[in-house]
């Protein structure tokens, strides 16, 4: 059977030069990256939540991003958490 996807898989990025990303859920190593104002940003649809309550998706190479997972909102990275935000939702 298809997988149903049941959160976002595009976002756009908020602001620019403040959103993580990291190698997968069990990397400890977070780097900031510096895409810009309105990049789009595809997931696989796929979420986990971090030791610390934030949301992260996992990024979609078929749609051409590189390996990894992306910071989506939570707590963790200053005042306003909230990074890249949903474009497209699923049914």
């Amino acid at each position: 059977p298809p997988t149903i996807v049941t959160e976002p898989t595009v976002y756009r990025v908020l602001k620019g030069g403040d959103v993580y990303k990291k190698a997968s859920p069990e990397a400890e190593k977070i780097i900031k990256l510096d895409w810009p104002v309105d990049r789009l940003v595809r997931t696989t649809g796929q979420v986990f939540v971090g030791a610390s309550g934030g949301k992260w998706g996992e990024l979609d190479t078929a749609a051409g991003e590189k390996r990894g997972w992306v910071y989506i909102e939570g707590p963790g990275f200053g005042p306003s958490s909230r990074k890249i935000i949903s474009q497209y939702m699923a049914p």
